[in-house]
């Protein structure tokens, strides 16, 4: 990992590797002397949930910082459209690991609702010189 401050250079499999962080599993085989857990009732492999995509993980992951991600986004369109592209595999991880129930769904919620384009709702607000009578009438169909 770089010092703190220490100058980065881009490199051009970076949009790859951020593709690929993006893209991991969800989730993994719980490992014991390097082999998948089987568990004994169910016959199914024992899984563990992996570490959640994030910017700032892709940052920890090529070992660089926030700001430059940032940088780079600004700079070089392709390392932008493969964060965008991650975002949206993230997105995606998201949602099916909340309905598989990897995720704690108040986790799901507030990631969801914080971190994506995804809303409960959408408020709406009119603003105008109408009247009660006059949105009364238009419902009425009088004018």
């Amino acid at each position: 990992m770089n010092d703190f401050g220490a100058p980065t250079k881009y490199q051009d499999d970076y949009p790859e590797k951020a593709l690929a962080y993006f893209t991991r599993q969800a989730a993994e085989p719980v490992l014991v002397n390097g082999v998948p857990f089987v568990n004994e009732k169910t016959g199914q492999v024992q899984l563990k949930t992996s570490e959640f995509p994030t910017i700032e993980g892709l940052g920890k992951h090529l070992g660089i910082w926030y700001d430059t991600i940032d940088d780079w986004r600004k700079t070089y369109s392709d390392f932008d459209r493969a964060i965008k592209e991650g975002i949206k595999r993230g997105k995606d991880q998201l949602i099916q690991g909340g309905m598989l129930g990897r995720y704690h769904p108040n986790f799901t919620m507030f990631v969801a609702k914080n971190c994506t384009d995804m809303v409960d709702k959408r408020e709406t607000s009119v603003s105008g010189n109408l009247t009660l009578d006059q949105i009364l009438g238009e419902i009425d169909g009088k004018s």
